[in-house]
């Protein structure tokens, strides 16, 4: 997908503690973290099980996380969130015993994932070459949809129905200056760039 939990947690950094109830929870227990070293005990299910991996967040005691590695079946690499996926990570403090439990909005994810694409005229066979671009975007438009799930129970004038308006004009903003890099024959070369915007194309 374009984006994970990890770009919506650098996006919305509260969006795991504030609109858990919308969220999947993966798993819990109670975590250790030494270092960028996070130790996990008395987990429902293991990390193994739940498929937790990199691109996944961790919240401990209400603090979100990013997954960096899944190192054991009850152990990961963890970092504070970071302003980039190539930076070095973040070590968080220290602690023993703290609550944990890994959350997800995939489901929310991958609906943005589809209206980028939507966004864009994928056809069977095309390659989206700068799926890193995108990323924001993505990211975006499932964390409206989180933020307007928690207006519908706040009410429309709550603060998550005024950042849901905000990344109504967020996303406009995106969408009129991201360009796609097109690949329609499966070389891996770029054919078509297209916008987002107005549905433009250009062929090379």
């Amino acid at each position: 997908m374009l984006s994970t939990d990890r770009d919506l947690l650098v996006l919305e950094p509260a969006i795991f503690r504030d609109v858990a109830w919308a969220s999947q929870r993966l798993c819990r227990g109670f975590a250790s973290i030494i270092g960028t070293g996070l130790t996990a005990a008395d987990l429902d299910v293991s990390f193994e099980l739940a498929g937790v991996g990199p691109g996944h967040v961790v919240l401990v005691d209400g603090v979100g996380l990013e997954v960096l590695a899944r190192t054991s079946p009850a152990a990961l690499t963890v970092s504070r969130p970071r302003a980039d996926v190539a930076a070095p990570p973040i070590p968080p403090a220290p602690l023993a015993g703290r609550p944990c439990e890994v959350l997800t909005f995939a489901p929310q994810t991958a609906r943005a994932d589809r209206a980028v694409r939507a966004m864009l005229a994928l056809r069977p066979g095309e390659t989206l070459l700068n799926p890193e671009d995108l990323r924001d975007l993505c990211a975006a438009l499932a964390a409206r949809e989180v933020l307007l799930a928690a207006a519908s129970r706040a009410g429309p004038e709550s603060p998550a129905a005024w950042k849901a308006s905000m990344y109504d004009r967020l996303i406009d903003a995106l969408r009129g200056r991201l360009v796609a890099s097109i690949d329609t024959d499966g070389d891996d070369v770029e054919d078509e760039r297209r916008g987002l915007s107005a549905g433009a194309v250009t062929r090379w």
